[in-house]
Formats: structure tokens, C-alpha cells, sequence
């Protein structure tokens, strides 16, 4: 008993030495209605290891260390002649089952057939209502039997022509399909930011799930900081936020943003609670891991 009672003393006094430095460090207070956290401290927001889809050998490698990227930029080429082959047998075929697929000549030349086809019937059946006999019974039912068998020559040309488009369709996908694979080959940025690391070089063998790249989101921060719960409001989540971050020569920077999360979780010790921001890097000249001041103020302010 005497032993656990040690322990959880240690526990105790390590947990107040933890959060003692950590409220030291923000350094928060308040001033008519405004909270301002010395020391508080820049992150990442986004950061993603990018990966190849495709087992090739690297064609090209087109953004190196430092380059800012867009989403959706090219980073690194794969070999893709095989893919490009394979993209434009496709595309061939499409074009051909499309050409058949609108092709409704078989469609009116039956239509046209039966056309006559009743005609004469109906001139035969007048020729025998002037003069009957004119036309004997057997012409008359081969004439009736020309019309049916006219009648389901379109019916089948006009399933043919049906079947014609939905033959183009899966020629489309198909198309659609190597078009898909081929650019599965030329890997490209998941979100805007910065390349950091390049991990391939030309001419090497990658396979599905290699890392090719890291690119680190730099336009938006977060800042991190603890603040006493009885200087927040309940609405504090959207309340803007101004990050002071002083650099070399006696020079600022500057990022603005928004209140994004507030923890639940309220340290016994000390009564701090975790907060996170959102700030704007314009000039992407703040960095992770840079400590500044910020500046909280309320929703009526920012209105």
C-alpha cells in the first residue's frame, strides 16, 4: 500500500511538472474579452506521402525539392507506351461500333420495303373490288405474306440497330477504360503544397504503393496552443485568430485565420484546455514549428 501510495505521488507530481511547463509556455491571459497565448506553435495541416498506382520504370521525374505544386499537377511520369497502345486500339474500335451505331440505313430501307410492299397488296385488293378475279386468292395471300415478312424486317433491322448502339457503349467503356489506366501512369499531386523529399529517380523500377514523393501543405497552418477554460466562451470554435511570429532582424509574420477545435478535455491542474487554429500563409513565409503569439478574439469582432 505504502509503495502505490509512492507511486501515485510520482504520477502526480510528474503530471503537474508536465503541465506546469506547458502552461508556462502559452503563457495565456485575457484582456477585455480578447485571449492572447504567448509561444504558441505552428503545424502541419496536411502533409501526404505520395504513391505510385502503377508497377514501371520512371520515365521522368518532374518536380524536385522545394517546388510548390497545385493539386493535380504532374509529379513523375511512368513508362506508358504499352498503356498508350493499348488506349488507342480503343479508341479505334469505339469509333467503329459509334460509325455502326448511327448507321439507320438497314432501319429505312426496311421501313421503305414494307412501304411498297403494302401497296402493292392494297392495289391488288382495289384490282379485285373493280373486277373481281383480277387477282387470284394465292397472289393475294403471298402479298399478305410479303407485308408480315416485311413488317418483321424491321423489327429485326431495328433490334440490330439497338444492339449496334449498345455494342458502342461498351466500346466506349472500354475506351474510357484504357484511357483510365494509361493515366494511371503519370502520377500527380494530391493537394497543393510543398515537394520535400524525392525518394525515385529516373530510370528506376517502381511497383503499386512505392513512395515516390512527400509534399507538405504550407498555405494553411495550424497553431496550437492551451488555454484556460474559464477564458473561453462557448462559442469560441469560428472566433478569429491573428498569429504574431517574430523573425530574424527584429521582423513579423503574419497569419490570419479561425478557431477550429477546442478539446473536450480539461487538464485537473492546471484548468487548460488544447485549442487548434487555422491561419492563412500567404506569403508562405511561416513555417511548422515556429512560436508566436496569438491573438483570439470573438465572433462580434470578425463580423
Amino acid at each position: 500500500m505504502i509503495h502505490r501510495s509512492y507511486l501515485l505521488a510520482g504520477l502526480l507530481l510528474l503530471n503537474c511538472r508536465t503541465w506546469g511547463m506547458i502552461s508556462a509556455e502559452s503563457s495565456a491571459h485575457k484582456t477585455n474579452g480578447i485571449v492572447i497565448v504567448e509561444n504558441a506553435q505552428t503545424a502541419l495541416i496536411e502533409q501526404v506521402d505520395v504513391p505510385t498506382q502503377e508497377a514501371g520504370v520512371i520515365k521522368a521525374i518532374l518536380s524536385k525539392e522545394g517546388t510548390l505544386v497545385e493539386e493535380g499537377d504532374r509529379l513523375v511520369q511512368l513508362n506508358d507506351t504499352q498503356a498508350k497502345i493499348v488506349e488507342t486500339s480503343a479508341r479505334y474500335e469505339y469509333e467503329i461500333a459509334k460509325t455502326q451505331a448511327e448507321n439507320d440505313i438497314k432501319v429505312r430501307s426496311a421501313r421503305k420495303s414494307a412501304e411498297i410492299t403494302k401497296a402493292e397488296l392494297k392495289r391488288a385488293i382495289r384490282s379485285n373490288e373493280k373486277f373481281e378475279g383480277t387477282v387470284s386468292d394465292t397472289e393475294l395471300d403471298r402479298l399478305r405474306f410479303s407485308v408480315e415478312r416485311a413488317e418483321l424486317e424491321i423489327e429485326q433491322t431495328e433490334l440490330q440497330f439497338n444492339v449496334d448502339r449498345i455494342s458502342a457503349r461498351l466500346k466506349e467503356n472500354e475506351y474510357r477504360k484504357a484511357q483510365h489506366n494509361r493515366s494511371r501512369r503519370e502520377i500527380r499531386a494530391p493537394l497543393a503544397g510543398m515537394v520535400v523529399k524525392v525518394l525515385r529517380r529516373q530510370g528506376e523500377w517502381v511497383k503499386p504503393g512505392d513512395t515516390v514523393m512527400r509534399i507538405l501543405r504550407i498555405d494553411r497552418l495550424r497553431v496550437e496552443a492551451f488555454v484556460e477554460a474559464s477564458d473561453l466562451t462557448a462559442e469560441v470554435v469560428g472566433s478569429p485568430v491573428r498569429m504574431v511570429v517574430r523573425l530574424p532582424g527584429n521582423r513579423t509574420q503574419v497569419g490570419e485565420g479561425h478557431v477550429v477545435f477546442v478539446s473536450p478535455e480539461v487538464n485537473p491542474v492546471n484548468g487548460e484546455v488544447l485549442i487548434w487554429a487555422e491561419i492563412k500563409n500567404r506569403d508562405l513565409k511561416l513555417r511548422p514549428g515556429q512560436k508566436g503569439t496569438l491573438t483570439i478574439g470573438t465572433k462580434s469582432a470578425s463580423e
